[in-house]
């Protein structure tokens, strides 16, 4: 059965159904051949803090996103804005215990160090 959850930052709703993804098989999978409707969002929780793990790749996602990954407190340790579809991988410049991935723009106001809550877990 899958997990949703709402994230916010500073009180301000990112997603309303980001869906919790914890399997090997369905990170590799992630958006691929997908669609990320509306407000929903896509969070890869990792075993442990890594940051060869918490890549990402773009390859068959048709569209652009916004990708934050977060250490275990749900700090933001890293941003990357507006991916392009098929650009291959992106890794995050430190470690992270989640990736947070959401519709292109949704990260606009988000910095380094700023910390956001998952709600429904």
């Amino acid at each position: 059965m899958s997990q949703y959850v709402e994230v916010f930052y500073d009180n301000i709703i990112l997603t309303n159904r980001a869906k919790v993804i914890k399997s090997s098989l369905g990170r590799a999978k992630g958006l691929m051949f997908s669609k990320l409707g509306g407000t929903s969002g896509l969070i890869f929780e990792l075993e442990k803090e890594s940051r060869r793990n918490a890549s990402i790749h773009m390859l068959f996602v048709f569209f652009k996103i916004d990708a934050l990954w977060l250490d275990s407190s749900k700090r933001v340790v890293d941003i990357r804005r507006g991916l392009t579809p098929f650009i291959g991988f992106a890794r995050p410049k430190e470690k992270a215990k989640y990736v947070l991935e959401l519709q292109s723009g949704t990260a606009k106001t988000i910095k380094v160090g700023d910390v956001v809550e998952f709600r429904g877990e």
